[in-house]
């Protein structure tokens, strides 16, 4: 959730750039990305005081998952829709539709969509994937990585001119 909105969303527009959703789009991210959702991932479940191996483990189910909810698979799960997240229900969310910006953003449970107001279903819908509205350029290597700087430049830029 932190990566779609205010300074995180810089970093995983990155991830929704791919105008080709699919099981590599998993792998499509910025370089700041990991290491944003690790650090934040490993203070959580250690202040909670999960043991190092459940952590490992729950990270490498959460990757597989994650690789299964981007795949080109028109698939849900029924009266389980909630419980667990779909390539229909998770690729709705890579969409660039203004209806569903910021929606079903749960990678694995869905149920977190529901108690935040986020849930957009898993009806088939058609458009373009990509992140084109929000001007993140989809191929050019460079401005992909250069993309979050500049957004955060601009962010500052504008935050400065307010104060003065």
């Amino acid at each position: 959730r932190l990566l779609h909105t205010g300074p995180g969303w810089p970093v995983h527009a990155i991830h929704h750039s791919d105008t080709d959703v699919n099981g590599f789009t998993t792998a499509r991210v910025h370089a700041l990305e990991p290491w944003f959702a690790r650090i934040l991932m490993l203070f959580t479940l250690g202040w909670a005081g999960f043991p190092a191996d459940v952590v490992a483990t729950g990270l490498m189910i959460g990757v597989l998952h994650n690789c299964y909810v981007h795949m080109d698979l028109d698939w849900d799960h029924g009266p389980f829709n909630w419980l667990i997240a779909s390539p229909r229900f998770h690729r709705l969310h890579h969409l660039d539709v203004e209806a569903v910006h910021h929606r079903n953003l749960a990678n694995i449970l869905p149920i977190w969509d529901i108690m935040f107001g986020t849930w957009a279903g898993t009806a088939r819908m058609r458009g373009a994937y990509g992140a084109a509205m929000a001007g993140v350029p989809a191929t050019d290597l460079v401005q992909l990585w250069l993309w979050p700087f500049r957004e955060w430049a601009k962010a500052l830029a504008s935050r400065a001119r307010k104060l003065a």
